[in-house]
């Protein structure tokens, strides 16, 4: 385990879309489509990932 993932606390899948910076991207997305995804792309995409077992942060 490295240091960094000792030190930041869990987040929970769950919990991904009602961070902060989930709903700064939200609002990024909205102002500059074509320079950031849509959060809901990404979070599928979070969701695939962790599914797969792949890294978790």
């Amino acid at each position: 385990m490295s240091i960094s993932a000792s030190v930041t606390p869990r987040i929970t899948i769950a919990k991904v879309p009602r961070t902060v910076c989930w709903q700064r991207l939200d609002t990024l997305h909205h102002c500059l489509p074509g320079q950031y995804r849509d959060p809901d792309d990404l979070y599928a995409l979070l969701l695939r990932q962790v599914r797969a077992g792949g890294p978790s942060a």
